[in-house]
């Protein structure tokens, strides 16, 4: 029997639970193909082996002590053309969550979250397409909530920031409210509405910041996201410059 895949169903109401998986996005992937995942299913792990970030990058997690989560969802047959808000309606997500609570939160584009010029949250979104169309979403989130070191990584958590530890399923359970607040944005095609709040919360957005490219460290200001989904820099007495993921680094540490 097929599971449920109308995409009205509230998101995170089935979970599987792991102790160790090589990455939630791959076991979530093998289930998809055996039509075994509902809409809105969370699958989560204590450990993740080889857990991925954009582009072959690797999210390091001490055990136990940060969510790491694919969700599974079914956008309706949501266009390729429009996939980019699809990391919106999670970063905004996440960005929102940590707003409530008093944390200034910024995304970094594509796909990382930062408090005060450090990561605390990566995203990974890999689509399954039928035609022109996307089908289903895995959308992997891996969230510093108690890890206290990250070895000279430029990053942070929730417990570092506010003192305390949390518990994992609370703070899981109160961003899946968060996101299923944001994704009724996403199911009425309220692309301009994302488009706001994603700009208002986007790092660096005209204001003018340091980047390094493979000529080297320059200053610039970013306008926005193409179609394509390259993300836009203006640099003085030159044309606007594109950026796709990893041709880019942003020079946070010297903030």
């Amino acid at each position: 029997m097929l599971a449920n895949r109308k995409n009205d169903s509230i998101l995170g109401t089935t979970k599987l639970r792991l102790p160790t998986v090589d990455s939630t996005n791959n076991y979530a992937a093998n289930l998809l193909k055996e039509q075994l995942l509902g809409h809105g299913t969370v699958i989560l792990a204590d450990e993740q082996t080889n857990g991925r970030g954009q582009r072959g990058s690797v999210w390091q997690s001490e055990p136990g002590k940060n969510l790491q989560f694919s969700l599974v969802i079914f956008p309706d047959q949501f266009a390729i053309a429009d996939q980019r808000y699809l990391n919106s309606f999670v970063s905004l997500s996440l960005v929102e969550f940590l707003k409530k609570l008093g944390l200034a939160a910024k995304i970094k584009w594509p796909n990382d979250i930062l408090v005060n010029s450090k990561k605390i949250a990566g995203i990974l979104i890999e689509n399954q397409l039928k035609s022109d169309r996307i089908h289903s979403s895995i959308v992997g989130v891996g969230f510093n909530v108690n890890q206290l070191n990250f070895n000279n990584l430029n990053a942070t958590s929730l417990a570092v920031e506010m003192h305390r530890d949390f518990l994992l399923n609370e703070v899981l359970d109160s961003l899946l409210h968060q996101m299923n607040s944001t994704y009724d944005l996403l199911k009425s095609n309220r692309f301009s509405d994302l488009d706001e709040a994603y700009f208002q919360n986007l790092w660096g957005y005209r204001e003018l910041k340091k980047f390094q490219d493979q000529h080297g460290i320059f200053e610039g200001t970013i306008q926005g996201i193409s179609p394509e989904g390259l993300l836009l820099i203006d640099v003085e007495n030159e044309f606007q410059r594109s950026y796709d993921i990893k041709e880019l680094t942003f020079l946070l540490e010297e903030e």
